[in-house]
């Protein structure tokens, strides 16, 4: 029995929209001659804390309004969600936007001198090489640090840096050192394992992205209740796509004994369920292999289960977008499981 062949990313992290405004252009202002101190850096961060975990964000003014900053995927699920000042002051959020084509969202700010300063064109503010500082709420502890590193690399949307930040830093300003400028939020680490063409091409097996502010071109207002509901029918999506992986895991620490397996996931108990008892009354290999072809079947109907013709698709960006990235996912895995099928087919007929 083999894991699933296809995986070789892991984000620790398009379709319709909803009524999208345009955003004017960012009005550039002069760079400073000195990039803000870590005081002033701190006046306008922000601790993102909800029932469910912690996250991280910024004050920061957008065509002169002052607005909160934090990521989508920190507020999606979020109940009872805050926004602290280090002093502790809260900080409470107005309307809400999520951006068209990145993972931000911003909520308006309550009228405040303390505000970071966005790049207007992240192309001409900075380069690859640059240092930058990204400050946030490293790993949810509801203290933030200050992590130095390099721009790696630059893209329409995203910009790459090396400084470590770690899950509790989405939503960080990733602040260019030499304009004193946000040039990103931080978003997601990827991980991935070289291959003997990729070992020596200087990339990095774990990668550091944040969205770049200045390329936003559309919002969508933000209906709390909808993006929520949207949120959790993601969240339910990923987390049948964890346990699939985690079965895979255990079923391999523990040399094929399926019997002495477990699984959080009600829709793979089901199966197993199904294949302990047909174990049991099989008579001869023959039998037990059917048994296994019939299970590994059940779990690729289980894969294409959310994703059947139909089905209606999130309408806000961020989650349409977590969508689409977990129907690959799920169509890759059916994949799998179907060439698992045949092959298992061809040598028992």
């Amino acid at each position: 029995m083999r894991t699933f062949r296809g995986l070789a990313l892991c984000f620790v992290f398009v379709g319709r929209a909803l009524a999208q405004e345009a955003v004017p252009a960012s009005t550039p202002e002069a760079v400073p001659t000195t990039s803000p101190s870590s005081h002033q850096v701190q006046d306008a961060l922000l601790v993102v804390t909800a029932r469910e975990g912690s996250g991280s964000g910024f004050v920061a003014r957008l065509n002169g309004t002052p607005f909160l900053f934090t990521n989508a995927h920190v507020i999606a699920g979020a109940s009872l969600l805050q926004f602290q000042l280090l002093s502790g002051a809260p900080v409470p959020p107005g309307k809400g936007r999520l951006a068209f084509g990145h993972d931000v969202a911003v909520f308006n700010a309550p009228e405040t001198p303390l505000t970071l300063e966005i790049s207007a064109d992240v192309s001409k503010d900075a380069a690859i090489g640059d240092e930058v500082i990204v400050y946030g709420n490293s790993q949810g502890a509801s203290v933030v640090t200050e992590l130095k590193g390099k721009i790696v690399g630059l893209g329409p949307e995203l910009v790459e840096v090396d400084a470590p930040f770690v899950p509790g830093n989405s939503g960080s300003p990733i602040v260019h050192i030499k304009s004193g400028k946000v040039i990103g939020i931080a978003s997601y680490v990827q991980t991935r394992k070289h291959d003997e063409i990729s070992k020596d091409s200087g990339v990095a097996e774990v990668r550091r992205f944040g969205y770049r502010l200045d390329t936003i071109k559309n919002w969508q207002d933000l209906n709390w209740p909808l993006f929520q509901r949207e949120a959790a029918q993601i969240q339910a999506i990923e987390d049948f796509s964890e346990a699939y992986f985690q079965f895979w895991e255990d079923l391999n620490e523990h040399e094929g004994r399926i019997s002495s397996l477990g699984s959080a996931n009600s829709r793979i108990q089901r199966h197993l369920r199904n294949l302990q008892r047909e174990s049991i009354n099989t008579r001869g290999d023959k039998e037990f292999q059917k048994a296994v072809t019939s299970f590994l079947w059940a779990l690729q109907s289980e894969a294409k289960q959310e994703f059947l013709p139909g089905r209606p698709a999130p309408k806000y960006w961020y989650t349409n977008h977590e969508w689409n990235r977990q129907k690959e996912l799920r169509e890759a895995i059916s994949k799998d499981l179907g060439s698992e099928v045949s092959e298992r087919n061809t040598r028992t007929n």
